[in-house]
């Protein structure tokens, strides 16, 4: 199974703020500067960092949420799946949202030493997020993938969803990425998944408060 390569995050001081999705939890970056929100049965770990390394290529995702623990026998670290946010060297949000969606399609479900998943991507749009106050333009995908050789742990499809914010003037592309097996029922819907991207938002002072989290293992 290509399981990614997790840094587990010690007790914490963490900053929690509201929910912009009812009933949903937020996700929040180390010093609060934003968030974003996951479905009810996601688990928020926003110390931890997660990711891949294929090859010596790494892809690494921070301020991460997960679903399905323990999703492959005793292995520890295998989710069924996650999310996190990286940040993509460009300036075209466009092109790089769906390039890094099929980064992670493709490092997340390529058996190791296996062939690479089909990844076929089958929603495109430009949204709007709050960020910095206001409301920034952002670029949205979702992609089908179909693990050519799932073996014992990989899903046989899984959906990968892809949010790529617009910076202008700058020399690189925030991009929140979520992605989930879609084997069972409990899959997290297309539906959903747009929900969690599109709840990315910068956080105002006056609604964040720190506590202290001492994290499950």
């Amino acid at each position: 199974m290509s399981a990614p390569v997790v840094s587990e995050p010690v007790p914490e001081t963490r900053v929690v703020v509201p929910a912009a999705v009812d009933g949903w939890q937020p996700v929040v970056q180390r010093e609060g500067a934003y968030a974003y929100d996951v479905p009810p049965d996601w688990t928020p770990r926003p110390g931890t960092i997660h990711g891949w390394d294929t090859e010596g290529v790494q892809f690494t995702l921070v301020t991460s949420a997960f679903v399905g623990e323990r999703a492959c026998g005793s292995d520890e670290h295998a989710r069924r799946g996650g999310s996190g946010l990286t940040a993509v060297t460009g300036r075209d949000a466009a092109t790089v949202v769906v390039e890094t969606a099929e980064t992670l399609a493709r490092h997340a479900y390529t058996p190791d030493g296996g062939v690479e998943p089909d990844v076929e991507v089958v929603e495109r749009r430009s949204v709007e997020v709050s960020i910095g106050g206001r409301d920034g333009e952002a670029e949205l995908v979702l992609a089908e993938v179909t693990v050519v050789d799932a073996g014992e742990c990989l899903p046989r499809t899984a959906l990968v969803g892809a949010l790529a914010v617009a910076v202008p003037d700058g020399d690189s592309v925030p991009v929140l990425l979520a992605y989930d097996g879609q084997d069972g029922s409990d899959a997290t819907s297309k539906d959903d998944m747009v929900r969690l991207l599109t709840s990315l938002r910068s956080v105002p002072e006056h609604e964040r408060e720190t506590t202290v989290v001492t994290p499950t293992p």
